[in-house]
């Protein structure tokens, strides 16, 4: 597994970043940043489990059109969870605390639900598109066309989120030093090579493998319209 480099661990270590760079904020500022993180973390977390138990609570909600939102739900708890609260108590020790690994699992983690998360928008857009705009005629949504729309975002997001961990890339702490993320600056080629990757097909190809689940759904509809035709006849 490729760890990031040595955290510091005395007081003073949110003077300096892994790189050697000084970090952008002082005392006060990284405590403030705290205080702001958990407004917004207990916010999201009350949000998201209200969703989830509102969806899980009533029978009408479990709409196939109504999965991507549970699981956009889903993913931003997860992302608060692992990357929100976290930060929360770093930023109040004012120094990284979680060492090596806890880093390259906070790392993951939050890329892991982030990417999920970015995945299900755009599934959600491009449902929306086909179902209101119908440029492709009436598409019924059926449930495995959800399923398989969500299974696709989890997919896609940890196939593009685990070669850090297997060396291509790397995790290590970003921003003011409280909290991790992919390295984005870090100019060693195999590093740099992963982040071109991940910009130019992880987030780019959000758009076409959801497109792939709608168009599924378009045969399956016209299929059913033939079918239906011939019994007719």
């Amino acid at each position: 597994m490729a760890l990031v480099q040595d955290v510091p661990e005395h007081p003073n270590a949110s003077s300096l970043h892994s790189t050697g760079r000084e970090v952008l904020l002082p005392r006060a500022g990284l405590v403030t940043l705290s205080v702001i993180m958990a407004v917004f973390s207990v916010t999201a977390v009350v949000l998201n489990a209200t969703v989830i138990a509102v969806t899980l609570r009533h029978r009408q909600l479990r709409q196939p059109l109504n999965f991507a939102l549970v699981n956009l739900a889903v993913a931003d708890l997860g992302t608060t969870l692992t990357g929100g609260v976290p930060s929360v108590v770093t930023n109040a020790a004012g120094y990284y605390i979680n060492g090596r690994v806890g880093c390259v699992l906070e790392g993951f983690c939050v890329a892991f639900f982030g990417i999920t998360a970015l995945c299900t928008v755009a599934l959600i857009a491009v449902e929306r598109v086909f179902v209101v705009c119908k440029p492709l005629g009436t598409i019924i949504f059926q449930e495995k066309h959800a399923v398989a729309g969500v299974a696709a975002s989890w997919l896609w997001s940890l196939l593009w989120n685990t070669p850090p961990l297997f060396g291509w890339g790397n995790y290590e702490l970003e921003g003011v030093g409280t909290s991790c993320g992919p390295d984005w600056q870090s100019r060693d080629p195999k590093n740099l090579s992963y982040v071109v990757c991940y910009f130019v097909l992880c987030f780019a190809g959000t758009i076409p493998h959801h497109r792939g689940v709608v168009l599924m759904a378009a045969v399956d509809a016209e299929r059913s319209k033939k079918l239906i035709h011939q019994h007719l006849r």
